[in-house]
C-alpha cells in the first residue's frame, strides 16, 4: 500500500492488469536485518574496537605504576569499562537490501532483443551454462537499493518505517 500511494502521489496510475501497464515495477528484497554500516555498504565486517581500545587505554594507564601488575590490572579494568559501556549503549544498524527492476513498454512496432547468459555452479566441480535470446516489448532497467536505519539502542519496530522508505 505504501509503494502504491507513493507512485500515485507522483501522478502514476496503478493498474491490476500488467498488459495494460506502461511500466512494470519488480522489487526483490534480498536481506533485512542487523548489519554493520560497513558491511551493508561494502560487504566488509566490523570489529570489537571499543573493547580492545579500552584495554589498550587501561594498559597505558597501568604502565604509569612502573609494575607489571599495574599494567595488567589497568588493562583488565579498561577492558571491563569498555565492555560495560558497550553493553549499555549499542549503536544498532538495520539494513534492507533490495533489487529493483523497472520494465518500460517501448513504442508500437519497436522490439527489444534481450540476451541472457547464466553460469550456474553445481557443487564444487560442475557448472551449467545457459544462454537464450528473445524479443520483448519492454526495455529493462535494474538497480540495487540499500536502506539503513542507524541509532543507539534501535529496535526493529522503530527502524522498519525508515527501511521501507528507502
Amino acid at each position: 500500500p505504501q509503494l502504491k500511494t507513493a507512485l500515485m502521489k507522483h501522478d502514476y496510475t496503478v493498474v491490476n492488469n500488467p498488459s495494460s501497464a506502461h511500466y512494470l515495477l519488480q522489487a526483490n528484497v534480498l536481506k533485512v536485518g542487523k548489519m554493520s554500516v560497513a558491511a551493508s555498504q561494502s560487504a566488509l565486517g566490523g570489529g570489537y574496537g571499543s573493547v580492545i581500545a579500552g584495554a589498550v587505554a587501561g594498559t597505558a594507564a597501568g604502565s604509569l605504576t612502573q609494575t607489571g601488575t599495574g599494567m595488567i590490572a589497568g588493562g583488565l579494568t579498561g577492558g571491563l569499562v569498555g565492555l560495560a559501556a558497550d553493553s549499555l549503549v549499542k549503536d544498532v544498524n538495520y539494513t534492507m537490501i533490495t533489487d529493483i527492476q523497472i520494465s518500460e513498454k517501448v513504442g508500437k512496432g519497436v522490439k527489444v532483443n534481450e540476451h541472457f547468459q547464466s553460469r550456474l555452479k553445481n557443487g564444487n566441480s560442475t557448472m551449467t551454462s545457459q544462454t537464450y535470446s528473445r524479443k520483448t516489448q519492454y526495455q529493462r532497467y535494474r538497480t540495487r537499493v540499500v536502506s539503513n536505519a542507524d541509532k543507539v539502542n534501535l529496535k526493529f519496530a522503530d527502524a522498519r518505517g525508515a527501511l521501507e522508505q528507502g
